[in-house]
């Protein structure tokens, strides 16, 4: 997600983890082999670790995979947020993902809402 200069790096964090949290509870009611726990601390506690993963590892698997993401015209970029994903799902016992198929309908579902969120929270910054 791309937020303007004047937002610092806390508050982009935190709309990162709400950003995720409402993400993984749509995506959570509309596949039933994606499952997040029902407590709101934990909630957040996984919508953190998750904007982390995306805020460390994507950009390095990015840089790394760079030629292949332009190769695939840049198909190859869902594969590497289902990466940070099931790494998030690895890591956490607050996200049960089941199957490779679910993982990919979860990465794109996710990637909608957060783009969704992003873009209106850059158009409320304006």
């Amino acid at each position: 997600m791309v937020f303007s200069k004047s937002m610092g790096l806390i508050a982009r964090f935190i709309i990162h983890v709400v950003s995720n949290v409402i993400a993984f509870l749509v995506t959570a009611y509309a596949l039933k082999q994606f499952a997040v726990t029902n407590d709101l601390q934990e909630l957040f506690i996984l919508g953190a670790i998750f904007a982390a993963a995306q805020m460390t590892i994507r950009p390095l698997l990015k840089l790394l995979l760079a030629p292949f993401v332009v190769l695939t015209f840049g198909l190859l970029l869902i594969i590497i947020n289902a990466i940070t994903l099931y790494l998030t799902d690895l890591v956490t016992d607050s996200l049960t993902i089941t199957g490779y198929t679910t993982l990919l309908i979860a990465t794109i579902i996710v990637s909608v809402v957060n783009f969704i969120i992003a873009s209106s929270a850059r158009y409320a910054a304006k």
